[in-house]
């Protein structure tokens, strides 16, 4: 019938397979189209079977339509005119979603072509609708309450302190069914927060990284997005959080139940970074977001802090050459003082190197005085000291652990019996005196910074600070001044500071 209507001896078809993740013991893709190629040959006299085209695609949810590029490719030549008849070797290879399946089957008919399911057990009468029908809802209520039973026994295993599987993400190992610190990923990491803090960029954090020899686990350098992950994922203060509804993708999901998200610090063992560093790491990434440093432009500090006082405008960071020489002038200017902008406004520009300046001036006279009368919080200083000196036992009892680790393989390898046994404890000794170098070098590290927090705290009272023992780059510069001035209102007499 179809053939007639559309002027044809055989029916131009396409066979279409689909395998998921949740179809564990179903056909593979080969058996699918190897049974719709048989049932094809059966009725060679209606079908083209010379001009077969194949569509399949392996782990596609048979749930949604708009994931899968190879359904919508054979749609696309349906609606073409190319295709007569779709073949597949179970209805629910086409479509789980009984509503999806009802619109795919709609759309056949508009184009005039066909669906045939090899399991289909009913036709086009009203009883046999309603066949087709019940059997679609029940492919769909299989894989939705397949998809049940599993979120609720992850749910359980992770409120019992348990993962619910996977590989564990960077600086830890899954080890009978707990996040166990891995310790040259957990060194890393604690580099990318010492260098996140001390106010590295992304690529200066990669360049560092790369420099010592650490590497992620799917590629050769490090990413931003992968180092924006290690300063984000919570797991390294030992905190994990399993079903997070605040990383959930905004798209359509099998599980219609909503499942509660399951904090547990019970799944890690020990953490990599302490909750209070953080924490502190959580607040800067959100400073960034303000004044970001463009790579080969200028860096105004103070971008996005100053108004207007005439006409209550932004004032922004302008860059521009002047002169015979050219030379390049750096000033914070209201866009509506400008010809450009309607000449508006009287307050003129102000050159950046000023500004700036007494800025940085004012914070770090503040500073003083108050150190000077106060001293540093020593409840802070205390805490501060705490989590690093226990981050140093550990570092010390790893040390010794490895080092005892080093010695036996030594012995080991001079006992050694065959050449690959020699081999592979070479291997894990040079991989474990690896480890030793760089734990020694973190410990030194921390050290050292123990001691220059004592120095500082001892001296504070008697050497006052200078401008350029705080604002040691811009990035910190621009977090220091967020903590103090919530605004400047500048005019062509006064500069007013809104302290915070």
């Amino acid at each position: 019938m179809i053939a007639g209507k559309k002027g044809r001896l055989k029916l131009k078809t396409a066979i279409y397979a689909r395998k998921s993740r949740e179809d564990i013991t179903e056909l593979s893709l080969t058996t699918q189209i190897e049974e719709c190629r048989t049932f094809i040959e059966n009725y060679n006299s209606l079908i083209d079977g010379e001009s077969i085209s194949v569509f399949s695609e392996d782990n596609a949810s048979g749930m949604y339509t708009e994931y899968r590029d190879e359904l919508q490719k054979l749609l696309r030549e349906v609606k073409s005119g190319n295709i007569d008849v779709i073949v597949v070797s179970k209805s629910d290879r086409f479509s789980r979603d009984s509503a999806n399946m009802a619109l795919l089957i709609q759309e056949l008919d508009l184009n005039q072509a066909y669906l045939i399911a090899l399991d289909d057990m009913g036709d086009d009468s009203a009883a046999g609708v309603l066949i087709k029908q019940i059997f679609w809802a029940t492919n769909e209520f299989h894989v939705r309450r397949s998809a049940e039973d599993v979120m609720k026994v992850h749910t359980k295993l992770v409120q019992d302190g348990y993962t619910v599987g996977g590989p564990g993400n960077f600086g830890y190992d899954v080890i009978n069914r707990k996040y166990v610190i891995n310790a040259e990923e957990a060194l890393a990491v604690n580099l990318v927060f010492d260098l996140f803090i001390a106010g590295k960029s992304y690529s200066e954090i990669a360049d560092e990284l790369d420099l010592k020899g650490y590497k992620p686990r799917k590629s050769s350098r490090f990413s931003p997005s992968t180092i924006l992950s290690i300063l984000t994922n919570k797991r390294n203060c030992g905190i994990s959080i399993w079903n997070s509804h605040e990383k959930r993708k905004e798209r359509k999901r099998v599980i219609r139940e909503l499942f509660p998200e399951v904090i547990s610090e019970d799944v890690v063992v020990e953490a990599i970074v302490s909750k209070e560093r953080f924490d502190f790491v959580q607040k800067l990434l959100k400073d960034r977001a303000i004044g970001k440093k463009n790579e080969g432009k200028s860096s105004y500090l103070l971008t996005g802090l100053i108004k207007c006082a005439t006409c209550n405008g932004s004032i922004t960071g302008n860059t521009q050459k002047s002169g015979r020489n050219k030379q390049t002038y750096r000033t914070y200017h209201c866009k509506n003082h400008s010809k450009k902008h309607g000449a508006t406004c009287a307050t003129k520009d102000v050159r950046v190197e000023y500004l700036e300046s007494y800025i940085l001036d004012q914070i770090t006279y503040i500073l003083n005085d108050r150190l000077n009368k106060t001293g540093f919080e020593q409840e802070i200083i205390n805490k501060y000291l705490e989590n690093e000196s226990h981050m140093l036992t550990r570092l010390k009892r790893d040390r010794t652990k490895y080092q005892d680790l080093l010695s036996k393989m030594t012995i080991g390898l001079y006992q050694a019996t065959s050449e690959a046994v020699f081999c592979s404890t070479q291997l894990e000794i040079e991989k474990t005196d690896r480890l030793i170098q760089l734990t020694e070098e973190r410990i030194s590290k921390i050290e050292d910074k123990i001691g220059q927090i004592d120095a500082t705290v001892t001296t504070v009272t008697t050497k006052k600070l200078r401008v350029e023992d705080i604002f040691i780059n811009d990035e910190v510069s621009k977090r220091i001044i967020r903590q103090f001035i919530s605004q400047i209102t500048l005019s062509n007499q006064d500069i007013i500071i809104d302290w915070i």
